[in-house]
């Protein structure tokens, strides 16, 4: 079994909702108008990313990786890793 991670693209945003309510499963789904114009203005954030891991095409995690400019640490930038899930069946796996 070989796991595949892309950086998510327009195309995705469906696997990526399926995905999120394995996190969130409380939560209703958010309207698809709403979820894509999120989409759009996350990609604005230059350095940042959802990135999208695949079996055999099947997209079974994700995680969202926000880089943050910074004034401290000798103005070096850090990471946020958010919105991590992965489909029980593929998890603790390596």
């Amino acid at each position: 079994m070989t796991l595949r991670i892309t950086q998510a693209v327009e195309a995705d945003l469906p696997d990526l909702l399926a995905l999120y309510r394995h996190l969130s499963p409380a939560d209703p789904p958010p309207d698809p108008d709403q979820a894509m114009a999120a989409f759009r203005r996350f990609h604005l954030y230059v350095g940042s990313a959802i990135l999208l891991g695949r079996v055999q095409d099947h997209a079974v995690t994700t995680g969202t990786l926000i880089v943050v400019p910074n004034l401290t640490r000798q103005v070096q930038p850090y990471a946020l890793i958010e919105n991590v899930v992965t489909l029980a069946a593929f998890r603790h796996q390596g």
